[in-house]
């Protein structure tokens, strides 16, 4: 289905001429990662809708998408791994945070321990996305700014009661968290 969405689009580019042919291949990957935000961003938000933890799916999704920008882990092959994964994580999470099936303690203590754990180790490549030492130090750097945004917010959402944004939260450092000591153990 991307496949099909991305040659339909840069197609009638080419023939438009709003591109030339010459730069097919560039506006394929884009238009490719495009199409596949947007679907994973529309699962998402059905996910989050359907059941009903919208103030706690935003932040999760946000916090996340950021976060795991930077802080690497495991990478799926295909766009297709990719996305069952991403939704079931995000369904299955969004199903503990519902149905507060673990303790907020819990999901404190792990928090602080996966926020501990991201903080003082370097973003693990995968093998499906390497970095070189420019990246890395760029990416410490970012990893280090959103962990702090997602402690400090989580800090005032502990204060004013806000135990879904909390747990939201929480659940961001803990994905990133498990998604970096599968690839380190997967090398």
């Amino acid at each position: 289905m991307v496949h099909m969405i991305k040659n339909r689009i840069v197609n009638n580019w080419i023939k438009e001429n709003v591109i030339g042919e010459e730069d097919r291949e560039l506006y394929e990957y884009g238009v490719e990662i495009t199409v596949e935000y947007a679907i994973n961003l529309f699962t998402t938000v059905l996910i989050v809708v359907i059941m009903q933890e919208i103030i706690s799916g935003i932040f999760m999704y946000a916090s996340f998408m950021m976060l795991r920008s930077y802080s690497g882990g495991v990478h799926a092959k295909s766009f297709k791994r990719c996305y069952l994964y991403s939704s079931m994580v995000i369904l299955i999470t969004l199903l503990l945070i519902r149905f507060n099936i673990i303790s907020i303690w819990i999901y404190r203590g792990v928090g602080v321990v996966s926020c501990l754990y991201l903080w003082f180790t370097e973003p693990i490549a995968s093998e499906n996305k390497e970095v070189n030492e420019k990246e890395k130090r760029f990416f410490i750097k970012k990893e280090k700014n959103i962990i702090i945004y997602i402690v400090i917010i989580s800090i005032v959402a502990f204060f004013m009661g806000f135990a879904k944004i909390e747990k939201g939260l929480e659940s961001t450092l803990i994905i990133a968290f498990i998604s970096c000591i599968l690839a380190r153990l997967k090398k």
